[in-house]
């Protein structure tokens, strides 16, 4: 795979991983106050399935995007079918709560006010937001060739793909760091 793939696998990874954090902060500030008066999802079972998921959506972007540094950093490690099954699991997570909350707001009438109107536009905001992730994934990895992942993966490799988000950024900055840190 070129240079210019991995680069545009590394944007599209990049705005799965912002919009994951962006649903994370979605999900928790609003279930505070003033927000929580207008929030019919901030009750289970809809703040039950937003919370899974803001746990999956981190977790499997952060694993994904730290794939993609690793593969940046030692061309060797083309995972690029385990990134694109990755994100595809990020954006479910995301999109299922996305439509518990959007039923929870027409099933549970809250009177309408400011932070109501807020919330409908945060929550059509976070549509919108997973819709251009969904298509920016299509956009990148359709005609692309992608291997099956190695049959023999463990946790182990999945602790090395998260250790590159130290270790990349740490040997980058080389210069600023002692070379026993570095090497």
């Amino acid at each position: 795979m070129n240079a210019q793939s991995v680069k545009h696998i590394h944007r599209v990874t990049a705005l799965i991983l912002l919009t994951a954090i962006l649903f994370y902060l979605f999900f928790q500030i609003n279930k505070r106050s003033p927000f929580v008066e207008a929030n019919p999802f901030a009750v289970d079972p809809y703040d039950a399935v937003g919370s899974i998921a803001i746990q999956v959506a981190v977790l499997i972007s952060l694993l994904s995007y730290a794939r993609v540094l690793r593969w940046r950093d030692e061309a060797t490690q083309n995972k690029a079918s385990l990134i694109l099954h990755g994100h595809i699991l990020v954006l479910a997570a995301i999109f299922m709560p996305l439509c518990s909350y959007a039923l929870a707001e027409f099933v549970q009438l809250v009177p309408p006010s400011l932070w109501r109107s807020l919330l409908i536009a945060e929550l059509g905001s976070m549509f919108l937001l997973t819709l251009i992730c969904g298509l920016a994934l299509w956009a990148v990895f359709t005609g692309m060739p992608t291997a099956p992942p190695p049959p023999n993966l463990t946790p182990a490799d999945a602790i090395d793909d998260l250790w590159s988000l130290v270790r990349v950024p740490v040997v980058r900055a080389g210069s600023i760091f002692p070379p026993p840190l570095v090497t």
